[in-house]
């Protein structure tokens, strides 16, 4: 069975439960990869609690990081910036380039 793990970055994050379902939701947004729905089971590593007291508000966060164990992973994909020095995760997780290889790997 495919099988996601998302890892978020460094800075502060909304909370666990909202950051993992805001990025399923993302991909699944414009005819994306509904996950539940393939039968992919995800799961978030979530940190962002050891360093910051209150999690961030869902409007501000930014992109995860991939996790290279030997496994097959999707390499660096550069979509086209939102127009703000920084990335909105939603709309990278939205990008075509992003779930056409995401789609292989899963074999969906």
């Amino acid at each position: 069975m495919p099988h996601i793990t998302f890892i978020h970055g460094i800075a502060n994050k909304p909370p666990r439960e909202n950051l993992q379902r805001i990025w399923e939701n993302a991909l699944a947004r414009d005819n994306g990869i509904d996950l539940n729905d393939s039968g992919v089971t995800t799961n978030m590593v979530y940190w962002a609690d050891c360093f910051y007291e209150e999690p961030m508000a869902e409007e501000a966060y930014e992109s995860a990081a991939s996790l290279r164990n030997g496994e097959k992973v999707i390499e660096d994909i550069i979509e086209q910036n939102c127009g703000k020095w920084r990335h909105d995760i939603t709309k990278y997780l939205a990008g075509r380039t992003l779930r056409s290889k995401l789609q292989e790997l899963l074999g969906l």
